[in-house]
């Protein structure tokens, strides 16, 4: 946590460092000498809370958090002065401070005051990153200010890795965690791509992250691409079809981290036959990655059909990019041979093998899928769920997911996680709890849209179901 001593006595700043690196080293302190320095701070984003003198020059710290807040730049205060007055005390909670303290304070005075701080910077802090989150994750306007932010797309070509881990599931996880271990400050939003086996990402830290996302993937074959920064998240999930695109023909971009006007210079080196080959083995793994046997041998029959326009320097990156997401060894030469085994659908000695059944097997395992999902769903309703994260947690393509859902339930997935929330809401709203808590609780950010669905389903508004509460 970043911490600013606003003080123009520089005694006083002196002493509330001393005691705030004693009582915890491991808090970042900036000092302002003024009101404007302290506004500059908190325009900057350099500040996670703030004591604040109240009489300093050029601006005092009244009018510096005045200013901050009119900006909506806020930060938790600790409002300080040599006098007891009142006034002083009253526009300070008035101006948002959590406390009013005379100087200079005691030691456990200040250690009091710092975990008020930083319990409300904790607070501000989670509930940020859930907004950013669900700015990210659903096609909601989030009314807050977020840094800019870069999007990415990560995609993991290694069916044996993504089986091992747990799914892109655990993969987010894990990227979450070690970006959190860091504690940067920066916001990270991550949900499940539109590609089997890839994460959607975005993030407001140094280009460092991406490569913290790229270690953290499974398997040595998986490709990161990095768009450049937008000013929101609406504009940054803008930039993901472009992504897509590019990673369409990963085939033939090297793994690792590469921006995307790179990747995309790097594409125009190919021609229209070469780019249609990749496309091919792109869409070949994908259908491995979510045990899609006919969408497999699909890819295949397209791949062999440009085989022939294809030098051998394009045939061997191809094959090594199959053989590494695949697990086969296929030497290097052996093009016809592999477009026969890959044409025939995966052998049992592929470890991508044992996800093809025979056709007996396919409807007893399309049901029991079903049937986890639905399971799935009545536990995780309130949490952000989606049709494409969902999908990839139990392996298969989100369009494969949404028609079988459909097919066996009689409804859409939307319309399912929908019911299922109403129903727990209109429970909440009985026992008391307020339209703003109900929403939250059953996963909509948005009371608006919250109101909008209940009004739709039941014929009544929240706030009137709640008064109607027996």
């Amino acid at each position: 946590m970043r911490v600013v001593i606003a003080d123009d006595e520089p005694l006083q700043r002196y002493h509330l460092r001393s005691v705030i690196k004693e009582i915890d080293p491991a808090i970042e302190i900036l000092e302002a000498v003024n009101g404007a320095e302290l506004a500059a701070f908190v325009a900057e984003g350099k500040a996670d809370a703030a004591f604040v003198d109240v009489r300093m020059p050029k601006l005092d710290g009244l009018q510096a958090m005045k200013q901050a807040g009119a900006a909506g730049l806020s930060v938790p205060w600790v409002v300080m002065s040599s006098h007891s007055e009142f006034s002083y005390a009253r526009t300070a909670m008035e101006l948002g401070a959590l406390a009013y303290a005379l100087k200079p304070p005691s030691v456990e005075e200040v250690g009091g005051l710092l975990e008020k701080l930083t319990e409300a910077f904790r607070r501000g802090r989670e509930e940020r990153v859930r907004d950013f989150e669900l700015a990210w994750a659903v096609e909601e306007t989030v009314e807050d200010k977020f840094p800019p932010i870069a999007s990415g797309l990560l995609v993991v070509d290694d069916v044996a890795a993504l089986a091992a881990s747990g799914s892109v599931r655990a993969l987010r996880q894990r990227i979450l965690d070690r970006s959190r271990a860091c504690d940067s400050g920066d916001l990270t939003a991550i949900v499940a791509g539109q590609l089997a086996g890839s994460l959607e990402i975005a993030n407001s830290g140094p280009p460092a992250f991406w490569n913290v996302a790229y270690a953290a993937a499974p398997g040595g074959r998986t490709l990161c691409l990095v768009a450049e920064t937008a000013d929101s998240p609406r504009d940054a999930r803008s930039r993901l079809p472009s992504l897509r695109a590019i990673a369409s023909y990963r085939a033939l971009i090297p793994p690792g981290v590469i921006g995307v006007r790179a990747a995309a210079e790097l594409m125009a080196a190919f021609t229209s036959p070469e780019l249609k080959g990749a496309e091919a083995a792109g869409r070949l793994v994908n259908a491995a990655v979510a045990r899609e046997r006919v969408a497999f041998r699909d890819a295949a029959v397209d791949l062999e059909a440009v085989s022939g326009k294809l030098d051998d320097a394009v045939r061997g990156k191809i094959l090594r990019f199959l053989a590494r997401a695949l697990g086969h060894p296929f030497p290097e030469g052996s093009w016809v041979e592999a477009l026969g085994t890959l044409r025939n659908g995966a052998p049992a000695d592929f470890p991508a093998g044992v996800l093809f059944g025979g056709d007996g097997e396919e409807a007893g395992e399309a049901g029991d899928a079903i049937a986890s999902v639905e399971r799935y769903l009545r536990r995780h309703f309130a949490d952000r769920v989606s049709l494409a994260e969902t999908a990839s947690l139990f392996s298969l393509t989100p369009n494969y997911l949404s028609s079988l859902f459909h097919q066996r339930m009689g409804v859409t997935f939307v319309e399912f996680v929908t019911a299922l929330r109403l129903e727990r809401a209109r429970g909440l709203l009985r026992a008391g709890k307020s339209v703003k808590e109900t929403s939250w609780a059953v996963g909509y950010g948005s009371e608006r849209h919250f109101g909008q669905l209940y009004r739709k389903r039941y014929g009544i508004p929240p706030t009137a179901e709640r008064n109607a509460k027996s």
